[in-house]
């Protein structure tokens, strides 16, 4: 080869080689992404029942709908206040340093946590299904069904997020 394509070819190839030597990710790895996507769900819900809940306790015209949009206001907040520590502990490393707590307890530690998330969301969505039928005023009516709305959808999140890391 000569030296005129010499340079050109080996810029080529120092650009090129990284993606041939792609490596499998290691399971530490497949978890931290696991991790981060799970918060990034919940940040998105926080992020969607905040909004929607300022619209709603705003805009409502009916006190059903401003109590709907407290609820959603509220546990939205909740929900972002987690993912973004959830997405905090994520960015720190889990695996370095002699302090540092091994991948595998902590996806065991948090897949117990959404396991007990999830029992308590049943109470969440029959709470607020009671109250949503029981209460007494259009205002509470809609923080019931405030309640069993947004309970519902923990549910779903802390059982799906407890199957991914089991």
């Amino acid at each position: 080869m000569s030296r005129r394509f010499a340079i050109p070819a080996v810029f080529a190839l120092a650009l090129v080689a990284p993606g041939l030597a792609h490596a499998e990710p290691t399971a530490a790895e497949r978890y931290v992404v696991t991790r981060q996507t799970t918060f990034g769900v919940l940040g998105a819900w926080g992020v969607g029942s905040v909004g929607s809940g300022a619209a709603l306790l705003l805009g409502g015209r009916t006190d059903f709908e401003r109590g709907i949009g407290i609820q959603n206001l509220v546990w939205g907040a909740v929900d972002l206040a987690f993912a973004v520590a959830g997405e905090a502990q994520s960015r720190r490393s889990l695996f370095v340093g002699p302090d540092a707590k091994p991948w595998q307890d902590d996806r065991k530690s948090l897949a117990k946590a959404f396991w007990v998330n999830a029992i308590l969301d049943v109470a969440y969505v029959l709470t607020g299904t009671l109250i949503w039928n029981l209460g007494g005023t259009d205002l509470v009516r809609g923080t019931g069904a405030g309640i069993a709305l947004q309970g519902g959808f923990v549910f779903c999140f802390d059982s799906l997020s407890y199957m991914r890391l089991r």
